[in-house]
Formats: C-alpha cells, structure tokens, sequence
C-alpha cells in the first residue's frame, strides 16, 4: 500500500497572561499585539477541531507529492 500525506490542522486553546489597569484595557492590548504575545504553555485540545486543511484534491495531490519529495530527501 502506498502512503499518502494529507495536510490537516486542529485547533488548541489556553489562556494567556496580560497586565493591564482593567479587563477592559487587557483585551484592547490583547487585540492590538497578538503577534508580541507568547502562546501559552498549557494547551488544550479543541472537540472535533482536527481535520484536513484543504478541500480540494489537486491542492492535497500538490501538498502530498512535496511532502512525499521532501521525506525522500531527509
């Protein structure tokens, strides 16, 4: 049998520590700097998140025939 790689994402959550002088200002600082934020560090499973990452079959073909080139070169 043949393996095939298919590209799949899933989702975590967790909480994230922000010091800020109200609730109110956290969240505003939160959404003006999500990328100086680190993720945290207990993460969580989302229910029924894991799936593929793209629907169409040329796109997964495109995905599977790189991922196939790249293992066979490691």
């Amino acid at each position: 049998m043949e393996k095939f790689y298919l590209p799949v994402t899933w989702e975590e959550s967790g909480v994230v520590e922000v010091k800020a002088s109200s609730l109110e200002d956290a969240i505003e600082y939160f959404k003006e700097n999500t990328h100086d934020i680190e993720t945290p560090y207990e993460k969580y499973y989302v229910d029924s998140s894991f799936g593929l990452s793209a629907e169409e079959t040329e796109e997964i073909r495109f995905i599977h025939e790189d991922e196939k080139k790249r293992r066979e070169q490691a």
